[in-house]
């Protein structure tokens, strides 16, 4: 549901409180059983920075997203 906030808060050109939004899903999602949305919220992320002009902490949030995938190679189903 964060995540579906998020984009419309995107969509209307709001990216700052996007990334609020964001930041509260993907605390709520570090853990075991939500990590997934850890990803969605990343990529989110990038491009609500990218909107906003700051380069580097969207490619930090990209970057993030290189090794979580690589790290779920190990995670169970």
């Amino acid at each position: 549901m964060r995540n579906q906030i998020a984009s419309l808060y995107t969509r209307i050109g709001d990216p700052k409180r996007a990334l609020t939004v964001l930041q509260r899903l993907a605390r709520a999602a570090d853990v075991d059983e939500a990590r997934g949305w850890l990803y969605t919220a990343s990529r989110q992320m990038s491009e609500a920075y990218v909107l906003l002009g700051d380069f580097k902490q969207a490619e930090a949030y990209v970057r993030r997203n290189e090794v979580r995938l690589q790290a779920t190679r190990g995670w169970k189903a």
